[in-house]
């Protein structure tokens, strides 16, 4: 009688404490910020630094890809100088020197055409191209990579706050047998040991949920780190509804692996790099050939100097020589045009001095300290280069995705054991609770029960979300990930 009064005791004790940690934990997350997966990794995107830095270098070789077809058009520039020289300076207008003060001005409009550098131009376009196409990849990949990290980090916090509740409630469960013990201690219907022995337990419980919340704010630190924000304390991570989905099974280590290959921005943005590396060879052996361009230029000028003779009159003017006439000596005249200097107007002297120039000019690399054969040799050697960190990727790549399949394989197995475990050991405990409650079982066989199915639990736990994880990165790979 007495022991069914102590059972009735010790399962309104359970009731109570469970009633009061689900209260507990709705008021945690009404009062915590609650983050999402979505959020989160939209926060990461607008946020991460490596992210931002591959989005701005693509933004700046897209850039230098758009400067690489305007260098097509050709070069129109345009000078106007206006000056004043004082004392003894040559005369633009005359180009005699002059002591005088002399205002001047010259206007010149230029404008150069490139007909041909061995296509150094075009195939400079097509480098550039493709290495904006590598950058847009590394910036996908960068995306890509830190989407993955998020749902990793996220899963991995995920993970820890549900280990954290099942060990609170491991806890609890110990609690309300420390309870219990501690009045049939008080009434001496137990040995002490028995008491002792289930308070260590209880410790050990309290111990293993510090443990994992400790491990818990680590996780979200890291979490934090990725979107790059301030870290806050009381958040709250929902849980993902729905979150296991089925591995088809058509997919294997080598269609994932096929898959991946088209995929992987990575693997684009190198074979984008090997492609443009083969363009810069062509455009370093075009700077050995003769290039050919067509040149145009307009020019005037203006001088305060530059003047003319206006026609005044006209005049006769003895000549200072004379003729004899009948004895006589008559002078001789002569007609003089008579004339006065005038400036020129500024307007006058723009189309009096407008000059028109047009040249074709060859220029032929004889000898520049070998530069161009240098600037050739260097370009082989990086598509060599490139080349060789393709295969290495596309090798390395592909050890990741038959890794990953195979421990997601694995992982799947574990599951089903540990969910078989989990109920195995849950059944024993149930059965040595009865037993212990009873009086007919020991304290040591409780514990043992009860720690077995603890730590089955947990392993349940990490279990399925390990598969989830490999799941996703398995995902991420093949290029379907979702969210």
């Amino acid at each position: 009688m007495e022991l069914t009064k102590m059972n009735m005791k010790h399962i309104l004790v359970i009731v109570l404490v469970f009633f009061c940690t689900a209260q507990l934990a709705m008021a945690q997350k009404t009062n915590h910020q609650v983050f999402t997966l979505e959020g989160c990794i939209t926060t990461a995107i607008a946020a991460n630094q490596q992210l931002v830095l591959a989005q701005n270098q693509a933004a700046i070789d897209n850039t230098n890809y758009q400067q690489a077809k305007s260098n097509l058009l050709p070069y129109v520039g345009a000078n106007i100088s206006h000056g004043l020289n004082e004392g003894r300076s040559i005369n633009p207008y005359t180009n005699a020197y002059s002591d005088q003060k002399i205002d001047f001005a010259q206007y010149n409009v230029s404008a150069s055409f490139l007909l041909w550098n061995g296509n150094a131009l075009q195939q400079n376009i097509q480098q550039n191209r493709l290495n904006a196409k590598a950058s847009n990849m590394d910036a996908q990949q960068a995306r890509d990579n830190l989407v993955i990290q998020v749902i990793l980090s996220y899963l991995q916090v995920l993970s820890l706050q549900e280990q954290i509740k099942a060990a609170q409630q491991q806890a609890q469960v110990s609690e309300a047998q420390v309870q219990r013990l501690t009045l049939l201690n008080n009434d001496g219907a137990i040995a002490p040991a028995t008491l002792f022995d289930m308070k260590g337990q209880y410790g050990n419980d309290q111990l293993n949920v510090i443990n994992l919340q400790n491990q818990l704010t680590n996780a979200k630190l890291s979490l934090f780190a990725l979107m790059n924000t301030n870290f806050v304390e009381n958040a709250f991570f929902e849980p993902i509804v729905n979150e296991m989905q089925k591995q088809d099974s058509s997919v294997t280590a080598n269609s994932a692996y096929q898959l991946a290959l088209n995929n992987m921005p990575m693997v684009k943005a190198y074979q984008y790099r090997w492609e443009s590396n083969l363009k810069k060879v062509k455009v370093a052996k075009a700077q050995l050939l003769p290039s050919l361009s067509f040149n145009v230029g307009l020019g005037t000028n203006y001088s305060s100097l530059a003047n003319t003779l206006q026609y005044v009159n006209t005049t006769e003017v003895a000549t200072g020589g004379y003729v004899n006439y009948n004895g006589s000596k008559l002078p001789v005249y002569m007609q003089q045009n008579n004339y006065v200097n005038q400036n020129i107007s500024y307007g006058q002297q723009w189309k009096n001095n407008f000059n028109a120039s047009l040249s074709l000019v060859l220029q032929i690399p004889i000898l520049n300290g070998l530069q161009a054969r240098t600037k050739v040799r260097q370009a082989q050697i990086q598509v060599k280069q490139s080349a060789f960190l393709l295969n290495s990727t596309k090798t390395q790549l592909q050890q990741s995705v038959y890794s990953t399949y195979i421990n997601m394989l694995q992982a799947e197995k574990t599951e089903k054991v540990s969910i078989a475990q989990l109920s195995d050991f849950t059944q024993s405990f149930h059965a040595a609770t009865v037993k212990f409650e009873a009086g007919v079982g020991t304290s040591v066989d409780y514990i043992i029960a009860k720690t077995n199915m603890d730590k089955a639990s947990i392993n349940a736990i990490v279990a399925r979300y390990n598969v989830l994880l490999l799941q996703k990165v398995l995902d991420y790979y093949q290029g379907v990930l979702k969210f």
